[in-house]
């Protein structure tokens, strides 16, 4: 019986048999709701003026992000290449992703829609207040907030795979100057320190 995350897709992909599937969102299902979470109450976009958490538009719930991670996830599945370690093409994914939905629509939308709320005294408020105006320098999203307590070779890592998330280990260990196992054990280390407290 296949256990490996790599093994259960690579047997998908062969057999398409929808319970290896489930398994696959089941051995998942932690990483995509922590993400999900952090997406949602945590990571801020960016407009051309302002800034915004989705937690703070009332326009979307946190079930509508995982909805459109799994999506995801099911495409990386469908288009991953058998050769490759399914792990490294996922991680590498997960800390560049954000939802379709946060598009130029969205974003148009949530400066016209008439966003006067009311509160449990009837007092009115805009929803805009929870939307901040960006400084002079935009603040850029640092995946590494993803994880908890990293090390030096780690974020470098991390930071490589943001940029390149094709780059096999061979390719890795020339760039960060280690060997190929010690690659392997700085995939596991990461995967073992993403946040529990999104």
């Amino acid at each position: 019986m296949k256990t490996n995350l790599n093994e259960l897709v690579v047997e998908y992909k062969k057999t398409n048999n929808s319970k290896i599937l489930e398994e696959i969102f089941i051995k998942l299902k932690r990483t995509i709701h922590e993400k999900a979470q952090y997406v949602f109450y945590h990571q801020k976009f960016q407009a051309k003026n302002f800034k915004f958490r989705l937690v703070d538009t009332k326009q979307v719930d946190l079930e509508d992000v995982e909805q459109e991670l799994n999506l995801k996830i099911l495409e990386l599945i469908n288009s991953f290449d058998v050769e490759k370690e399914f792990d490294k093409y996922l991680y590498g994914t997960l800390w560049i992703w954000k939802p379709r939905f946060v598009n130029s629509d969205f974003i148009r939308n949530l400066k016209n829609v008439s966003s006067i709320e009311t509160d449990d005294e009837g007092n009115e408020f805009s929803i805009i207040d929870g939307i901040a105006v960006l400084p002079k320098q935009h603040e850029e999203i640092n995946v590494n907030d993803l994880f908890v307590d990293l090390t030096e070779q780690e974020k470098i890592l991390l930071n490589i795979l943001k940029e390149n998330p094709e780059i096999n280990q061979s390719e890795l260990s020339e760039k960060i100057e280690v060997t190929q196992p010690r690659i392997s054990q700085l995939y596991d280390s990461i995967r073992k320190k993403l946040k529990s407290d999104l």
